[in-house]
């Protein structure tokens, strides 16, 4: 299966600096005008080893933000705005789950593991509670940063870091 890239559309065929054109610019405009493709896998051929360094890559930069929260929130649980960040942690590990269960039952299934679950739709909420996350940490440093991060504030880091 082939996908069509149109980089001129998009905007990735833009201009340098002061107006002038980029090196490449011109190869790149010419290709999406034929409408060139890029190749997809094969994965009839089975997986590649370039998408088994992705796919060990994703693990650890998606298990790396839930598992640092819960380190950087476990000290300080008293604290309203911790224990928002340890949630945000425990919502992203389990967001992690479906995944660990296709892989973990494949054996007994015989069903793929990116086929036994809606890898999109798992991929984007995870995504989701990660940025989540991501933004409860940021408000609880705000929070930290400004002395409101106390254990009888009972505000939550969004609200700390708004004011």
């Amino acid at each position: 299966m082939k996908t069509v890239t149109l980089f001129a559309a998009l905007g990735v065929a833009g201009r340098g600096h002061a107006g002038r054109r980029r090196r490449g610019d011109a190869a790149l405009d010419r290709r999406a005008r034929q409408g060139r493709v890029v190749e997809k896998h094969n994965w009839s051929a089975g997986p590649s080893a370039s998408g088994d360094i992705h796919r060990v890559a994703s693990v650890i930069a998606l298990l790396s933000l839930p598992v640092a929260a819960l380190l950087a929130a476990a000290r300080q649980l008293r604290d309203a705005a911790a224990r928002w960040v340890a949630f945000g942690g425990v919502v992203s590990l389990l967001c992690f789950t479906p995944i660990l269960w296709a892989v973990a039952t494949e054996p007994w299934t015989g069903v793929r593991w990116w086929r036994a679950i809606p890898l999109g739709g798992v991929a984007r909420m995870l995504g989701l509670a990660e940025v989540v996350t991501l933004l409860l940490i940021a408000g609880w440093a705000v929070s930290r940063r400004r002395g409101r991060g106390s254990a009888t504030s009972g505000r939550s880091p969004a609200r700390a870091a708004l004011r």
